[in-house]
């Protein structure tokens, strides 16, 4: 049986190694704030866990598994809500893995030559909880039955005994992205933000966590607005916004004006007052109930409102890194690369570049260095599923509870066919 594979389509950055028989990694991530698409990576990684080449394609949730995801609430969701979703969506994954693997022109390889590596949909996360609980959505056995294909999974669990268990990107933003010229901060914001930062000094740690609410209180809000008061949509943005089903461009924040008591009442919030490294925050604690909250005068408009909460998210963010940046050596250069759904909402951006423009940044798209900025976090998946299968440990150091001395731990399991 032939084993080799077409990269005609693929992005391959070692051309000397991509004629070797390694096997194909899929990974799968939907992220926090439940876009309306599923980001799929396949990619194929050297010995060392380098990648050699990767693919990237997204394929769109069906609106009612979207809307059953975006309206669980963990505190009253029954066993057997949870079990109906959770089917719905590992059947919704196995499909878009058919799909895409017929595509990539995969069938033909050996069953265990080919490891997808979903991340499920993460519904709770509270690594520092008694006992600590990290819940994602997925059953990997069915979804192994229906693919017939093994399946890495528990990525973050797994990593619980030791460690927060999130941001669990920095383990390969090291690999790909460590500069010894210069300090790399690179943000990942979905529905929460995370940075990691890499500095120039090799024996320096890495530090990753997450700085708090990236886009999702923006899209609770806009989904509000959609379902509760449509009229209040400014027309020449509302086509966009109702198909996206969120602030295209950050648009409709941007048309508004800033109100200090909004933003200052959401800054007051705990989270951004603990220490910057070793916390870990939930899409369920930065929401529109934490926006509303702040909003003492209910005679705001929603412009204003949205431009105020991208204002606070923006400086939480930029505040984290000027923490970290003000901490190096003056005559090294920082750069920032931005990834994930938050490099689309150009306001947040802007507003971040333009609090670091003292700090001597450099920014840079993914796209300049290679990569798509979609699809870091589903190739993170492939990753993790390589390592799963190879049985190679990640070191989780940046993240690592207090009083864990070793932190290195395999990130998830295998379940379905091995070779």
């Amino acid at each position: 049986m032939p084993t080799h594979l077409n990269l005609n389509s693929w992005t391959v950055l070692q051309p000397e190694k991509q004629h070797g028989h390694q096997r194909v990694y899929i990974g799968c991530m939907t992220g926090t704030s439940v876009d309306k698409q599923a980001d799929f990576t396949a990619a194929l990684f050297d010995q060392e866990g380098l990648p050699i080449a990767y693919h990237n394609m997204a394929y769109i949730l069906p609106d009612s598994l979207r809307e059953a995801l975006l309206a669980i609430d963990v505190a009253s969701l029954s066993i057997k809500q949870e079990n109906t979703i959770t089917a719905e969506l590992t059947d919704f994954l196995a499909t878009c893995y058919n799909t895409y693997i017929e595509s990539l022109e995969l069938t033909h390889l050996p069953r265990h030559q080919v490891v997808l590596s979903p991340h499920g949909q993460t519904i709770l996360h509270q690594p520092f909880a008694d006992p600590p609980i990290s819940k994602q959505l997925l059953n990997p056995s069915l979804l192994s039955q229906l693919t017939g294909y093994p399946v890495a999974h528990s990525h973050r669990p797994a990593c619980l005994p030791v460690s927060s268990a999130a941001p669990l990107a920095p383990i390969l933003l090291k690999k790909l992205f460590y500069d010894k010229n210069v300090n790399t901060f690179i943000l990942n914001g979905g529905g929460i933000a995370n940075i990691c930062w890499l500095p120039a000094n090799p024996v320096a740690p890495v530090i990753g966590f997450d700085t708090g609410p990236a886009n999702g209180p923006i899209d609770d809000i806009v989904r509000h607005v959609i379902q509760h008061d449509p009229d209040n949509i400014p027309n020449k943005l509302k086509t966009d916004i109702i198909l996206q089903g969120c602030d295209v461009n950050g648009d409709w924040s941007k048309s508004g004006d800033p109100q200090s008591e909004i933003v200052n009442n959401l800054l007051a919030h705990p989270y951004f007052k603990q220490p910057l490294q070793l916390k870990s925050a939930d899409r369920a604690t930065f929401n529109i109930d934490w926006v509303l909250s702040a909003c003492k005068d209910n005679t705001y408009h929603w412009n204003d409102i949205l431009h105020s909460t991208s204002e606070a998210i923006a400086i939480s963010i930029a505040n984290a890194i000027i923490s970290l940046a003000t901490t190096q050596q003056e005559h090294v250069q920082n750069r920032l690369l931005i990834y994930g759904g938050i490099s689309h909402n150009c306001f947040i951006t802007e507003r971040i570049k333009e609090k670091l423009q003292a700090y001597s940044f450099a920014f840079q798209t993914m796209s300049d260095v290679g990569y798509h900025a979609d699809f870091i976090e589903s190739l993170l998946m492939a990753y993790l599923g390589f390592c799963i299968d190879k049985r190679k440990a990640i070191d989780l150091s940046y993240c690592a509870r207090k009083g864990i001395d070793d932190a290195k731990v395999i990130p998830g399991q295998l379940t379905g066919l091995t070779a």
